[in-house]
């Protein structure tokens, strides 16, 4: 008989796996915001017990998305919840929530965010859940076990070739000669 050799555990976590940047037109973007992207990212969420059962508890998570400009740090609030009167999880990005019938969906989504508004200065991104948010109760022992660190670090973001302001000079002409 061959000796059974146990999975070796995942590593609970949260990392950046890559960011997409698509230039978003002043008329996309509507007049009162400033020149901006529309970010794609994509990441590697493995949840510990503690945060699933806190999930399912309907613990509401927030994690902190955040930018760095030469301006200082800009800051999004990303909002996992479960909802039991409806039975339902659901992920909120700015204004929008997305319900989910199932956490594997959530999970699915919250590992491919789609449309967040980056500014076209923003050198680095970070991703990172936010232990002082967390109920008081749960706020002592989240700081001191390792099960709570979901935090990115500042993963440097990598602009497309052709800028906003390129494609603004351009003005609907063809391309020069």
């Amino acid at each position: 008989m061959l000796p059974q050799t146990e999975a070796e555990p995942v590593a609970v976590g949260l990392s950046i796996d890559s960011i997409q940047l698509r230039p978003v037109s002043q008329s996309e973007a509507g007049s009162a915001n400033a020149a901006r992207f529309d970010c794609e990212l994509a990441l590697t969420f493995v949840p510990s017990e503690a945060l699933l059962e806190a999930l399912d508890a309907s613990v509401p998570l927030l994690f902190e998305l955040s930018q760095r400009t030469p301006r200082g740090i800009d800051v999004q609030i990303l909002r996992m919840s479960y909802a039991p009167l409806f039975e339902r999880f659901e992920l909120q990005q700015a204004q929008r929530v997305t319900p989910f019938r199932l956490r594997t969906e959530l999970f699915d989504a919250f590992e491919n965010l789609r449309g967040i508004p980056v500014a076209m200065d923003a050198s680095a991104l970070r991703l990172q859940l936010q232990i002082g948010r967390l109920p008081a109760a749960l706020r002592l022992p989240a700081v001191l076990s390792s099960d709570w660190d979901f935090d990115s670090g500042w993963i440097d973001i990598t602009r497309p070739e052709r800028s906003l302001e390129q494609a603004g000079s351009e003005g609907g002409r063809g391309a020069p000669r």
